[in-house]
Parts: structure tokens; sequence; C-alpha cells
């Protein structure tokens, strides 16, 4: 249990979570405020690298002394949106049905 509490460790987990599940996500996001159109997805995307990054460099300067926890944001961030996301579908048919 205390592998949880590494920072290392989280910062490898939310790694995971940007390009893995959230990659899509934080693509269409970006490609969306480019375009001059943002979407939610711009709003989740930003808000997931912004705290992935003030974890990363909390983390590799801790002269700084700043606590990296943000790390935990930025998985759980990505993983309910993609969770939403993913029952989208049944809550339509649901509502629809209903």
């Amino acid at each position: 249990m205390e592998l949880l509490h590494n920072s290392y460790f989280k910062g490898s987990l939310a790694i995971d979570a940007l390009l893995g599940p959230g990659r899509d996500l934080l693509s269409d996001g970006l490609k969306a405020f480019f375009k001059g159109s943002p979407n939610m997805n711009s709003f989740v995307g930003f808000g997931s690298i912004a705290t992935f990054m003030i974890s990363a460099i909390s983390l590799l300067n801790p002269d700084l002394g700043w606590d990296a926890t943000f790390f935990d944001e930025t998985i759980c961030i990505l993983s309910l949106i993609t969770l939403f996301l993913l029952n989208i579908p049944t809550l339509l048919l649901n509502s629809i049905t209903h």
C-alpha cells in the first residue's frame, strides 16, 4: 500500500491516463481549441494537462516546497469523463425507453 503514496508511481499512472484513455479526448480538445471553437474536451484537456504539469514541476523541483499531490486529480478527471462518455449510449437508451 505504500506504493500508492509514492509520487513517482502516481505520476506514471497519470501519464498512462493521459496517453491511454485520455489521448482521444485531449487531441479532440486541442484540435477544437486551435480551430477557435473550444468544446468540453478542451476544458477537460487543459485541466488535466495543467494538473499534470504542476505536479511534474513540483516533483522534479523539490526545492520549490510544493506538495506533488495533483497527479490524483489528473487521473480522476480523465477517469470520470471517460466513464461518462462510455455510458452515454446506455443513458440515452434508458431515457428513451422509460
